[in-house]
């Protein structure tokens, strides 16, 4: 019989507004260069931002929403590189 033994998981909540991506940060360069693979400009980038987060610029996101953002921005990679 398999163990079945559930280690515990510790859960860490960011607060949402507590702070903001910073320049400089890896997750930034990582989003610059998905931006650049989708071709977009700063109007694309901008309408894209207030449609989704009523935003204009990603400084202005939290944490959490720039990494749904960046994870968004992956995922539009992938279908675009799809055969």
């Amino acid at each position: 019989m398999a163990d079945s033994t559930i280690e515990s998981l510790e859960i860490v909540e960011i607060p949402e507004t507590e702070t903001h991506i910073t320049s400089g940060n890896a997750l930034i360069s990582e989003t610059e260069i998905y931006v650049a693979q989708l071709g977009w400009n700063t109007e694309k980038l901008t309408q894209y931002l207030e449609t989704h987060y009523g935003k204009s610029d990603w400084t202005e996101l939290t944490i959490i929403e720039f990494l749904d953002f960046n994870g968004r921005l992956q995922s539009l990679i992938q279908q675009k590189t799809a055969p």
